[in-house]
């Protein structure tokens, strides 16, 4: 995987170059075609991606096969945050909106360059921690959204 690509990527570009280096030699590139799924929820999340080309539908599923999408994910950010903790499952699913090319790194790979250089493992956890908190403020908006549609009511916004 050229390195140069993954510099540019937002989720690395704190890193060091040796640091991406590393992890650019563990990326393997995937492509997905038009409604294709990338995961499941609570299948085995066993790595992230960075999205390099194209969007993706992250969802969560309720009963009876119904879908409520949380947000749209394209280029240059990260896909899949499962794998940080157990159980590690996907806790939502995501589902190609367009041909997407991405980035996969497999968890066990990245805990391993990780325990090789903690610094990697830190500045990683600190770019992974933005990322999570745009992602819960996503889906904490789209929570509110829906509240307020069920109720009706004006207080329904004091929950968000």
């Amino acid at each position: 995987m050229p390195t140069k690509r993954l510099m540019t990527h937002s989720l690395l570009k704190a890193l060091d170059p040796d640091q991406v280096e590393a992890l650019s030699a563990i990326a393997t590139q995937v492509r997905f075609g038009l409604g294709e799924s990338i995961f499941r929820q609570r299948e085995v999340a066993d790595g992230f991606y960075l999205i390099e080309k194209g969007e993706v539908s992250l969802e969560y599923e309720l009963p009876g096969n119904k879908k409520v999408a949380i947000q749209t994910i394209g280029p240059g950010e990260l896909l899949g945050l499962s794998w940080l903790l157990g159980p590690y499952r996907w806790q939502f699913s995501a589902t190609a909106i367009s041909g997407v090319t991405v980035n996969f790194f497999r968890a066990v790979d990245v805990r391993e360059q990780c325990a090789q250089d903690p610094k990697l493992g830190y500045k990683l956890m600190e770019e992974i921690a933005r990322v999570l908190t745009e992602r819960l403020q996503a889906t904490r908006h789209k929570l509110g959204v829906f509240v307020e549609r069920a109720s009706g009511s004006e207080d329904a916004r004091q929950v968000c």
